[in-house]
């Protein structure tokens, strides 16, 4: 036994190293600015209940929380119509409304829709809610319209996971200010529901406070710690993206059986989105007549209807799919094309979409082919925001993406006559040389024409 007396000693230098130096790194990137997520990330008192619409975010939300997306965080706040946005100016011409890719995983100033104002110069309303769907924009844009009539064009951003927030709708509720999950798909083949009374969401919340996930996972304690950190350490919340990307040779099942990762079942969203399964079970197409009713709906607005299609990031970047070190990691992001098995099945949503569009003579901008076009295709397991258009593990776009987005948006409206300016061609030059500059080209007239519709009645004459 004197060996273990031996190296007892050493044993112990050696922690007492380690725990130097993850102090010593903790103190630098407190230093350097970096913070944990902090226990408010959630923003209690962000959300209210809307007995309209199920749910919406206060107004005068102030001073700004702050918001967190992987590592990277900004602030947030909402103005006094329930915006993520400045003050509304007096007489905006255009209004922004849609889901979180709407509302902005990135700095307001990086917002795709602030960078459509300022290119502009025009007014505009940014009003975009995490969660919301076809219905839920359309009331909020209907409300606003009554409130700002001077609005000549409404952009409804158009992600393909609104069938479902249409289909479960109103599919979350809200409890001190915190967005809960209330109405799931309970069996996928047939459709049917499940909806959660109030003291099962109550202490699904209690859950998620405490372990990061709605139910008590195995493993709770280590589950416990890592969410602790997470809300406390600057260097566990900045390198944790890191180490995920690192461990995830490991695979999945191994890395949610050591609790080094929230298992699946965590999470409620287990299945595919409709649009993916229209040919596997015919329900799904009964919901989406239903839903693209709504769709239709926005023309009752009486102003010029833009609708961009916004692509998952698994159809900007299909290799995604095929890494075994992606999908381990990543299982909200996966889940949405567990249908698609090639590239055809993947891009079938928006065929569908555009050709329902075009009949309805609906103006969009399909991103797809565009974000194609300019995407780094280097072989990786992981997307860099810095260089990529989307976040590593979050599916939402990162500044990068933002910026482009931002800037094809305009250009569509300036080039394609939708919106009325004097200096149309000092806009769109400028436009091109930013993504010159910052994005090395232009899209070609063939691949530009292959994303868009315009119908006449959309121009400005």
């Amino acid at each position: 036994m004197n060996w273990i007396k031996n190296l007892t000693p050493k044993i112990s230098l050696i922690v007492f190293g380690l725990v130097v130096g993850l102090l010593i790194a903790e103190g630098i990137l407190r230093i350097l600015g970096r913070k944990p997520l902090g226990e408010n990330y959630i923003y209690p008192r962000w959300y209210y209940t809307a007995t309209d619409y199920g749910y919406d975010i206060n107004r005068n939300f102030w001073p700004p929380a702050v918001a967190h997306v992987e590592s990277f965080e900004y602030p947030v706040w909402s103005n006094d119509i329930g915006c993520f946005d400045n003050p509304p100016s007096a007489n905006p011409k255009i209004l922004i409304v849609g889901d979180s890719f709407t509302w902005g995983y990135t700095p307001f100033e990086e917002k795709w829709g602030t960078i459509l104002e300022r290119e502009l110069r025009a007014g505009t309303l940014k009003c975009g809610v995490s969660g919301f769907g076809t219905k839920q924009s359309l009331i909020k844009a209907a409300n606003l319209l009554r409130s700002f009539p001077s609005v000549k064009v409404v952009i409804y951003s158009y992600c393909l996971n609104d069938l479902d927030d249409d289909y479960l709708y109103p599919h979350f509720t809200v409890i001190g200010g915190h967005r809960l999950n209330k109405v799931v798909i309970k069996d996928f083949n047939d459709g049917s529901k499940t909806v959660f009374q109030p003291t099962l969401l109550k202490r699904r919340l209690e859950n998620f406070q405490k372990y990061g996930t709605i139910r008590k996972p195995p493993l709770a304690l280590i589950h416990r710690v890592k969410f602790w950190l997470n809300k406390h350490s600057a260097l566990y919340y900045s390198t944790k993206g890191f180490l995920k990307a690192v461990l995830s040779f490991l695979g999945k099942e191994f890395l949610e059986n050591v609790g080094l990762l929230i298992p699946s079942k965590g999470f409620d969203v287990s299945y595919p989105l409709l649009i993916f399964g229209l040919d596997k079970h015919p329900w799904i197409k009964d919901v989406l007549r239903d839903h693209l009713r709504n769709v239709k709906a926005f023309k009752k607005l009486n102003r010029k209807l833009v609708v961009p299609l916004i692509p998952l990031k698994e159809q900007v970047y299909p290799e995604l799919m095929y890494s075994e070190r992606y999908k381990a990691v990543s299982f909200i992001g996966n889940r949405m094309i567990t249908f698609a098995k090639n590239d055809e099945e993947l891009l079938r949503p928006q065929r569908i979409l555009r050709k329902f569009l075009e009949q309805e003579g609906i103006a969009y901008i399909d991103y797809l082919p565009l974000l194609r076009f300019y995407a780094d295709y280097r072989k990786k397991d992981f997307l860099n925001p810095e260089r990529d258009l989307y976040w590593t593990f979050d599916g939402h776009w990162s500044v990068k993406g933002n910026r482009l987005i931002g800037l094809l948006l305009t250009r569509f409206l300036v080039k394609e006559n939708i919106i009325e300016l004097h200096n149309k061609k000092e806009i769109l030059a400028r436009i091109d040389n930013f993504l010159k500059s910052n994005f090395g080209k232009v899209p070609p007239e063939d691949v530009w024409k292959n994303s868009i519709y315009v119908p006449v009645q959309s121009k400005t004459k």
